[in-house]
């Protein structure tokens, strides 16, 4: 990452997330499951 050499606290973000919550959050809240269904079938 770009701030491992210098932290700018303006430009510097990073989000880590466990793409099983992301799962989960899109099952039990999305109102498609459009985009569940296609993420499942990539990984098939």
């Amino acid at each position: 990452m770009a701030s491992d050499y210098r932290y700018d606290s303006a430009t510097s973000r990073a989000i880590a997330v466990d793409i099983r919550y992301i799962m989960f959050l899109l099952d039990k809240f999305s109102p498609s499951r459009y985009i569940v269904t296609e993420i499942e079938e990539a990984n098939r």
